[in-house]
């Protein structure tokens, strides 16, 4: 799946968290890390939080972006720009393409599907959570935990703030 794919030097984004070479990478195993606290400390508390394996968590977290493989240009000056081939639908695609490689379940794919939260651009676009994106929200607790997770990472760990 990342064979001959910028994963690895890639930026996470192109102004915000990991715009730097490697961004990407860094952004993904930090996502990761946070989703493991999260999700270990929550079935731990709460009887309705099942214990995920950590190799599942991994997946989750190290791909929930790997959809912005190529979706980077870097310019003369460092800085970089969005490959116009590329759309916005990150979280679906990623979706998408680690579904063609793994054999991940509903929830863990609804989890990389929304890692985006309400910041998601079909949450965006109406202003409001679609039906599909509050009923995975709240069937499954890898969804806002793997958005919670995103933002710890991009926020907290990466010192985005």
């Amino acid at each position: 799946m990342l064979h001959g794919t910028d994963y690895f030097s890639a930026p996470a984004s192109m102004s915000w968290h990991g715009a730097q070479p490697g961004g990407l990478l860094v952004h993904s195993v930090n996502v990761a890390n946070a989703l493991y606290r999260l999700a270990d400390e929550y079935a731990e508390r709460h009887p309705k939080v099942k214990p995920y394996p950590h190799g599942e968590l991994a997946a989750i977290g190290l791909l929930h972006d790997v959809c912005k493989c190529g979706c980077y240009m870097l310019q003369q000056d460092g800085s970089y720009t969005w490959n116009p081939e590329r759309g916005i639908e990150h979280g679906e695609l990623s979706k998408h393409i680690v579904s063609q490689f793994l054999p991940l379940d509903e929830e863990a794919l609804s989890a990389i599907d929304w890692h985006m939260g309400m910041f998601d651009h079909r949450c965006v676009a109406i202003g409001h959570q679609p039906p599909e994106y509050a009923r995975l929200d709240h069937l499954y607790p890898l969804v806002p935990m793997t958005h919670i997770a995103d933002m710890i990472a991009a926020r907290v760990d990466e010192d985005f703030l």
